[in-house]
């Protein structure tokens, strides 16, 4: 397992640890399984009813992995076509950290398909998606999106 370094300046409501008020998700890289994982300890702020993580941070939760797994995977950035959410358990704060393990599963020249597992802090799969992505060329991604290249999110 691979920690994955943030090489971003930025406010991002997801990953940046500059955020105070964001989600300041972290990854890992399981080279062997190839999957991104994000294990995030939840915050009473981001409930729905009490003690309920909101369905909408999930999905935001899930299209960040998703973002950050198109920069390890395909060396590039891209943005978000199309997320669609099944939503199985409730995740409760109380049970402790959320995992969440994203999967590339297939990839055009334009486009990819990406697929999003969310297990609450017992273990047990309580959401699921399926998120396309809108690709860019690595010259955009660089110019447009500061996309650092491969090696700045592995760098010591």
């Amino acid at each position: 397992m691979k920690k994955i370094i943030n090489p971003f300046d930025n406010y991002c409501i997801g990953c940046s640890p500059n955020n105070s008020e964001g989600l300041q998700m972290e990854f890992q890289y399981d080279e062997e399984n190839s999957t991104v994982i994000s294990n995030w300890n939840p915050i009473d702020k981001f409930q729905g009813y009490p003690n309920v993580l909101h369905g909408g941070i999930q999905s935001l939760m899930m299209d960040e992995i998703a973002a950050w797994s198109i920069y390890i995977f395909l060396e590039t950035a891209g943005v978000t076509k199309n997320l669609s959410v099944n939503f199985q358990n409730p995740v409760f704060l109380s049970n402790g950290t959320i995992t969440l393990k994203c999967r590339l599963k297939s990839s055009e020249k334009r486009s990819a398909i990406l697929s999003v597992e969310l297990f609450d802090g017992l273990g047990k799969l309580c959401t699921t998606s399926e998120i396309e992505y809108f690709i860019y060329p690595k010259s955009i991604a660089v110019k447009k999106f500061h996309y650092p290249g491969l090696d700045a999110f592995f760098k010591d």
